[in-house]
């Protein structure tokens, strides 16, 4: 099979896995529809001197500093979550977990909106590093991304939260989802998906724009 169609079968499972289940009492915000065969890249990576963010701390400005997102675009808070069951280190961790996906998140994309792919696969997951690689990814953002021109404005406008979902590897993951506009396309419709990797900082799984 072609290493790409791999990469979007993987991701495009990945996704709909997290957002069919959520062990967080079903704890949503404004969802975002996805449209159909909706490209979708796994992204596989490295470490490569990023700075990520301590528990509550904001990520360090990748090649300049990005506009990051606060997270929980739902205004979820401890009490909500307390009503869903959760208990109030719990909500804590969660919302915590929200306000640091968002900014890794933030600035992750904006490496994609200056054209740094490279650096963009350097600063992702491990877990598609033998799917795709740097050169591959490289041209493939660079005929996705191209076309859309540059960025006029980016808001979060949903944070899904998924603990040990069926089918992939335990651990917690958070999809977030984005309305986008480009000077060559007004709408775009952007999904980052993000796992809490073994040192317990989170990076991109998958990254999906449609």
């Amino acid at each position: 099979m072609d290493i790409f169609k791999l990469a979007i079968i993987l991701g495009m499972v990945a996704s709909a896995a997290l957002q069919a289940q959520n062990p967080y009492g079903r704890i949503e915000q404004p969802t975002m529809p996805q449209a159909p065969g909706q490209p979708s890249y796994a992204m596989p990576g490295q470490q490569a001197g990023f700075v990520q963010p301590q528990q509550g701390q904001a990520a360090a400005p990748v090649q300049g500093q990005a506009q990051a997102s606060q997270g929980n675009p739902g205004g979820l808070t401890i009490q909500d979550l307390q009503q869903k069951g959760l208990s109030p280190q719990e909500a804590a961790t969660l919302l915590q977990s929200y306000a640091d996906t968002a900014n890794v998140a933030a600035q992750w994309l904006k490496l994609l909106d200056d054209g740094q792919y490279g650096q963009s696969w350097d600063y992702a997951s491990q877990n598609f590093q033998f799917t795709v690689k740097r050169g591959e990814w490289e041209t493939a953002e660079q005929k996705l991304r191209s076309p859309m021109g540059r960025l006029i404005s980016r808001e979060l406008i949903q944070q899904l939260p998924a603990k040990d979902p069926q089918g992939l590897p335990k651990g917690d993951y958070m999809v977030l989802g984005y309305k986008s506009s480009f000077s060559n396309r007004p709408e775009v419709r952007e999904l980052v998906t993000m796992i809490k990797e073994s040192d317990g900082q989170w990076r991109v799984l998958t990254y999906q724009a449609a």
